[in-house]
């Protein structure tokens, strides 16, 4: 496993992951954007404090939790994603303080709903593969499902919502719901948004989804996105309606710009390319949807860059737009993950991971975090979607270091609690159970 720090050097170049790069076109809104004379101060780095977390139960190694997370406050339980099936898991929520993770305290599986409670409703384009759950959100006795086709690389607006409604110890689930715009975009998590911010920028919309980038990156965001959307009531329309909030194309609609229009990130990868079964060989950017690194030393999100969880948080004295992503760096390369010969040496990938696709030699966590004030500045035009940076970045892996990882340092399910002021995250496989065999763990990250 790489050690993971938060500075980054390039040649000459140092860059902190705390303090993004930031390119020539706009980066903060101006004071004309402060909204509301009590808007809360951005959520920054130094207000979380690891506060513990919780083990998560062994099951068949196809029904492990996997990914996705929500909260129930009512009955003081957590929802998740099981690995084969997308069956969906209810878990007791034994959050204890420590230190180390392995010393959590094990949740109880409290009820295992299976596949059935999507009533079949759950969708996609039979072109694009079958449908794959990725995110949860409960809000108000209702728990969304959020999910994708698992090959979708030429996808349109494909449902990806599903709405189950809990009324006593019964579940009616509505839908598919779809969007106005791609289904790449709004597949892996969802979140509200303060109710004063939607009267005001997103015509009444709270509810907010996002994803990173997905199979195919066809149609994806190359850093997370936000999309505010109509929250699905009962008889409601199955189109739901958007106004996007963040953005960032793979390239400009005209082509113009291949990328321009993605989030700048530290340039420290190279991009091998040949072809199958031969050696291979660093190549030009621009292959593969990696993209070039300039002469400072600045680069763009790739396919290698993942982003799979986000939540809000909104206290009365911080606020802000948080993204969970696994970032890439070293050696990038389209292929196998366990062994590829290159020139020079041989390509390995930290996770070992044997699947064809898309490679990074090593990865790290990374943490966007945006105010208020950037999203207001794209809801009125200030700014273009893809012009938003991060108020600020930060790791948990070098804030916490006692933290367990996976090699993928990838983060799948996000919950804010505004009751006990903190966040619950889903570190993906970092609990090693047996070979081919892990669980998450949630982490608790309490707000100052």
């Amino acid at each position: 496993m790489s050690e993971i720090t938060s500075k980054v050097t390039i040649g000459a170049q140092q860059f902190d992951l705390f303090d993004p790069p930031v390119s020539t076109s706009p980066a903060k809104p101006g004071a004309s954007t402060q909204w509301l004379a009590d808007i809360a101060p951005v959520v920054q780095p130094t207000d979380f404090t690891l506060a513990g977390g919780q083990l998560l139960p062994k099951l068949a190694t196809e029904v492990n939790p996997y990914g996705g997370l929500a909260y129930d406050p009512t009955s003081n339980t957590l929802f998740t994603i099981g690995r084969l099936g997308n069956n969906i898991l209810q878990v007791s929520n034994v959050l204890a303080a420590g230190s180390d993770p392995l010393k959590f305290p094990r949740a109880a599986l409290v009820k295992n709903f299976g596949t059935a409670i999507y009533a079949g409703l759950r969708t996609v384009d039979p072109n694009n593969g079958t449908p794959t759950t990725e995110g949860r959100f409960w809000v108000n006795g209702t728990l969304y499902a959020l999910y994708g086709g698992n090959y979708a690389v030429s996808p349109k607006a494909d449902p990806c919502l599903v709405a189950i409604d809990f009324a006593g110890s019964g579940q009616v689930a509505r839908g598919p719901y779809r969007l106005d715009v791609s289904s790449q975009l709004a597949r892996e998590w969802a979140y509200k948004l303060p109710a004063s911010f939607a009267q005001k920028y997103t015509a009444g919309r709270t509810l907010c989804l996002g994803a990173g980038v997905t199979s195919g990156a066809s149609h994806c965001s190359f850093v997370p996105n936000a999309l505010a959307v109509d929250t699905p009531a009962p008889g409601a329309p199955l189109t739901l309606t958007s106004k996007t909030l963040l953005d960032y194309p793979e390239s400009s609609t005209d082509r113009t710009n291949p990328y321009g229009t993605r989030l700048p990130r530290p340039g420290d990868y190279t991009i091998y390319s040949g072809t199958g079964g031969k050696t291979l060989s660093p190549c030009p950017a621009g292959t593969l949807q990696f993209g070039p690194v300039s002469a400072a030393g600045l680069g763009v999100w790739g396919s290698a860059d993942y982003a799979r969880a986000g939540c809000f948080i909104d206290l009365p004295d911080k606020q802000g737009l948080l993204v969970f992503a696994s970032q890439g760096y070293g050696a990038f390369w389209y292929g196998n993950g366990k062994e590829q010969l290159a020139a020079g040496g041989t390509l390995q990938a930290d996770c070992n991971v044997g699947s064809k696709g898309q490679h990074a030699q090593h990865c790290r966590d990374v943490v966007y975090v945006y105010g208020l004030a950037t999203l207001a500045a794209v809801a009125t035009g200030q700014l273009q979607p893809w012009q938003a940076r991060p108020d600020s970045t930060f790791s948990l892996g070098s804030q916490f270091p006692s933290m367990a990882w996976n090699c993928g340092h990838l983060i799948t399910g996000a919950v804010f609690r505004p009751a006990t002021r903190d966040v619950l995250i889903l570190a993906q496989g970092a609990e090693f159970l047996g070979p081919g065999d892990s669980n998450p763990i949630i982490y608790r990250l309490e707000i100052a």
